[in-house]
């Protein structure tokens, strides 16, 4: 059980099963608000003022080998740019996957400017479920994940029910293991929220919780 009001960073990989008479309930206790898992990290480095390099007066550039997806500065999300030059004031960040670099918007350099910059962990799920059966989720807050934010693989007899899923990717997946043909089955999922909470208008054509 979480406690309830609190933050929990980190990913959940559950390895243990129920039983039909003994299923595990992963739930809240106490008063408050849900408990949050919250995947969601800092970028490697950015605090280091030397790992920073001015490209023009408010463009400034860091190596990151891994696109963020999704990014928060300061706590305030921000759309990424379509490229390059399109970074300003309201696209304050583009990742150059071929280069391995991510150039950000600040007056200054963002080790200091920014209080804090967190992204979406690549490849990184808020909470797997793999191979498994008998579990119960339910009265808790998931955030982040890339590949999705509650990921089920495999499993039998999974209950999912008063989640309130965001900030993410992408949200829920069920499915198998193709190489092993071993799909999900029994699974149950109701009265969940899911909600992105990404909210902006914009014009690129490739619209969606990512990139521009």
């Amino acid at each position: 059980l979480f406690k309830r009001g609190q933050i929990f960073n980190g990913r959940l990989y559950i390895e243990s099963s129920g039983s039909q008479d003994a299923p595990i309930l992963i739930s809240a206790y106490g008063l408050g608000t849900k408990p949050i898992l919250d995947s969601r990290g800092p970028l490697p480095n950015w605090t280091k003022t030397s790992a920073w390099s001015q490209q023009s007066s408010s463009i400034w550039m860091m190596e990151l080998e891994q696109q963020p997806w999704r990014m928060w500065l300061s706590g305030q999300e921000y759309v990424q740019a379509y490229d390059l030059f399109s970074v300003d004031t309201y696209y304050r960040f583009y990742h150059d996957g071929d280069a391995k670099v991510i150039y950000v918007y600040a007056p200054s350099n963002p080790a200091i400017f920014y209080e804090d910059m967190t992204g979406l962990q690549n490849n990184v799920t808020t909470v797997q479920i793999s191979d498994r059966q008998y579990m119960e989720f339910t009265q808790l807050e998931l955030r982040g994940g890339y590949g999705a934010c509650l990921h089920i693989w495999s499993s039998h007899y999974i209950k999912i029910h008063n989640l309130t899923i965001g900030y993410t990717f992408k949200g829920i997946s069920v499915n198998g293991r193709p190489e092993t043909d071993r799909p999900s089955s029994y699974c149950e999922i109701s009265d969940c929220v899911l909600d992105s909470q990404f909210t902006f208008p914009f014009n690129h054509s490739n619209v969606g919780t990512h990139d521009g």
